[in-house]
C-alpha cells in the first residue's frame, strides 16, 4: 500500500518560503530606505556646514572692505555672495543698539550732557540657514545659535593703555540681498571729542565709561570685551545686553621705580652736591649695607648732566646727558637718545609703561574719612583721623593696628619715629609739607608708611623720609630737598642736588601693593568716538 503524502506540510513549507522572501525583501527595502534616509540627512548636514562655512569666509571678506568704506578709505565696494547661499543674505538697519554713558566717579551721578553721551543702531547684515546664524555688525563677525554667542572676528572697538578710539559702523538698508552685496558709504561724524562743547573734550575729569551693546550677537560682544580691555563685563542674557565699564580693579601692582613722573620731564635743579638714585632691600638691613639697582620711569624728557648718578635703569620719552653724570645700567628710550656721558647700554622701545590715575581712590577714601575719623592729637595710635590742616604730630604707633589719616595739608614739623609693624597711610588732598625727619623704628622700612596725593596734590621733602609718596595723577608734584628712602611716583618730580636731594629706593616694596587690589581706578582718559555709516544693499 503506498502511503499518503502529507499535503499540509508541504503547504506549509511552501508558504513558509513564501513568506521567507517576503520578509528578506522587507528588510533589504528598509534597509535601503534607512540608507537613503540617513544618506540625506548626512548630505543636508555636509551641505549645512558647507553652506555655513561659505558664509563666514563671505561676511569675513566682506567685514575688511566694508572696512575701507566705512573708515572713508574707499567710497564704495562689491562684495559677491555664494550664488547658493545669496537669498539667506538680509540687511537689518535696526537691529542692535550700542549705548555710551559718562558717570562721575565720585558720586555716581550722571552729568547731563553724558545721558548718554553715544545711542546709535548698530544694523547688521545676517546670514540664517535655520539653525545658526551670522552677522556682520560694528565692523565685526558674530556668530549665534543654540543658546551661545561667539566672536568671529572683532569690530571696529581699540583699546589701549588709557584711551579708547571707536569708530562706530552704523549699517543702514532693509530686506535680501541678491548675489552681489554693495557697500556704499553715507557719511561721518565726530560724536567725541566735539570742539564746540566745554564738557565733551579730553582728558576725561574723574569718569567712568560705560558702554552697553543690545544685540542677538551681545554674547560675542562680551567675549571681544573680555579679551581686549580690562573693564568689567556683565551679561544680562534675557535682555541679550552685554556691558563693558571701564573701571577696573587694580591688581596685582607693586612698585617698581624709585621715581615714576606720569606727565613731564624728571629735572635735577641747582649745583653742587652728587644726586643720587639708587636702591636698597631693607628686610635684609639699613640702607648703608644693602645695594641693589633702582629704576628711573619718565614720561618726557630725562636730561642729566653735572653731579648726577643712577645705580640701575632709566626708562624715559627722551634721554640726553653730558659731562660726569653716570648710569650704570640701561637706558630704554622712545623717540630721541644722545649719551653724552657714561652709560651701561641703551635700547629704544616703542612706549613708556603707564601709571593711572588714582583719584577716584583717593577721593573715595578721604570722603569716607572726613565722615568718620576722630580729630588727631599729637599721639596716633590705631584708628581713623582726619583734619582739614594737621601738624604738631609727634607720636605714631601702628603697634595694635593700622593708623590712617586725611589731611587737606599735612605739615611735618616735628620728628617723628613710627613704631609697630602694621601700615601707617595717609590721604591728602592738597599739600605735604615734610620738615623735620619721618622715619621708621625698623630704619629705613619704606613698607610701613604711605602718603596718596590726590588730583593737584604737592609734596616737598624737606628733612629725611622714610616711605612712598604715591600721587600718579598728571598735575601732582613732588621735590625732594633731601634724603628720601623709599619710592616717588607723581606727574613731576624735581630733585634739589644744591640741598642734597637723593632718592634710595626700597626694593622691599616690590612685595607691596601700590593701592589695595580690590581697589577701582579710572582706566580710561581719552575717548575718540565717531559714526561712521554705510549702507549695504
Amino acid at each position: 500500500m503506498t502511503p499518503r503524502r502529507d499535503e499540509s506540510a508541504s503547504s506549509r513549507r511552501a508558504q513558509s518560503n513564501a513568506v521567507a522572501v517576503v520578509l528578506i525583501l522587507g528588510i533589504m527595502m528598509a534597509g535601503a530606505a534607512a540608507v537613503v534616509t540617513l544618506g540625506a540627512t548626512a548630505i543636508n548636514d555636509t551641505e549645512d556646514r558647507l553652506s555655513e562655512q561659505r558664509a563666514e569666509q563671505t561676511l569675513t571678506q566682506l567685514d575688511s572692505k566694508a572696512g575701507l568704506v566705512a573708515l572713508g578709505e574707499a567710497s564704495s565696494q562689491r562684495i559677491p555672495l555664494p550664488s547658493e547661499t545669496g537669498d539667506e543674505f538680509a540687511v537689518d538697519g535696526s537691529a542692535g543698539t550700542l549705548r555710551i554713558e559718562l558717570r562721575n566717579r565720585s558720586d555716581g551721578s550722571t552729568p547731563s550732557w553724558g545721558d548718554p553721551l553715544v545711542e546709535l543702531s548698530l544694523g547688521t547684515l545676517e546670514f540664517d540657514n535655520g539653525d545658526s546664524r551670522l552677522a556682520y555688525q560694528g565692523g565685526g563677525v558674530f556668530r549665534s545659535g543654540d543658546g551661545n554667542g561667539t566672536m568671529v572676528s572683532p569690530p571696529e572697538f581699540h583699546y589701549r593703555n588709557g584711551t579708547l578710539t571707536l569708530p562706530i559702523v552704523n549699517i543702514t538698508g532693509d530686506g535680501s540681498v541678491g548675489n552681489t552685496a554693495t557697500v556704499t558709504r553715507t557719511g561721518e561724524s565726530r560724536l567725541f571729542p566735539v570742539g564746540t562743547s566745554a564738557n565733551r573734550t579730553n582728558p576725561l575729569d574723574d569718569h567712568k565709561v560705560i558702554l552697553t551693546v543690545e544685540s542677538e550677537y551681545y554674547q560675542g560682544w562680551g567675549q571681544y570685551f573680555e579679551q581686549r580691555t580690562d573693564g568689567g563685563v556683565e551679561y544680562n542674557h534675557s535682555a541679550q545686553r552685554v556691558q563693558l565699564t571701564l573701571i577696573t580693579p587694580i591688581g596685582s601692582q607693586t612698585y617698581e621705580n624709585a621715581v615714576t613722573t606720569t606727565a613731564g620731564d624728571f629735572d635735577v635743579q641747582g649745583s653742587g652736591n652728587v644726586v643720587k638714585i639708587d636702591a636698597y632691600n631693607s628686610s635684609e638691613g639699613t640702607y648703608s649695607s644693602s645695594t641693589r639697582t633702582a629704576n628711573l620711569s619718565v614720561t618726557g624728557m630725562v636730561d642729566l648732566s653735572g653731579n648726577f648718578e643712577i645705580s640701575g635703569n632709566v626708562t624715559a620719552e627722551e634721554f640726553e646727558c653730558g659731562g660726569s653724570a653716570k648710569v650704570s645700567g640701561t637706558v630704554r628710550y622712545v623717540d630721541s637718545f644722545n649719551g653724552g656721558c657714561a652709560i651701561g647700554d641703551s635700547e629704544q622701545i616703542s612706549a613708556v609703561p603707564t601709571t593711572p590715575s588714582i583719584a577716584p581712590f583717593v577721593s573715595e577714601n578721604f570722603a569716607s574719612l572726613a565722615d568718620e575719623g576722630e580729630a588727631p592729637g599729637s599721639t596716633l595710635t590705631a584708628g581713623t583721623y582726619y583734619a582739614d590742616t594737621v601738624s604738631g604730630i609727634t607720636d605714631v604707633n601702628t603697634t595694635d593696628g593700622e593708623v590712617v589719616l586725611g589731611v587737606e595739608d599735612l605739615t611735618i614739623d616735628n620728628e617723628i619715629t613710627v613704631e609697630g609693624n602694621h601700615d601707617f597711610t595717609v590721604f591728602v588732598n592738597n599739600s605735604v609739607d615734610i620738615n623735620a625727619a619721618l622715619t621708621t623704628a625698623d630704619t629705613h622700612n619704606a613698607t610701613i608708611t604711605t602718603i596718596y596725593g590726590a588730583d593737584g596734590f604737592g609734596a616737598t621733602v624737606s628733612d629725611e623720609f622714610v616711605g612712598s609718596i604715591y600721587a600718579p595723577d598728571l598735575t601732582s608734584t613732588i621735590t625732594v630737598d633731601s634724603d628720601l628712602y623709599g619710592a616717588a611716583i607723581a606727574g613731576q618730580v624735581t630733585v634739589q642736588n644744591g640741598k642734597d636731594g637723593r632718592v634710595h629706593f626700597d626694593t622691599a616694596l616690590e612685595a607691596k601693593q601700590t593701592v589695595p587690589e580690590d581697589a577701582s581706578i579710572v582706566s580710561i582718559t581719552y575717548l575718540h568716538i565717531t559714526e561712521n555709516g554705510i549702507e549695504i544693499r
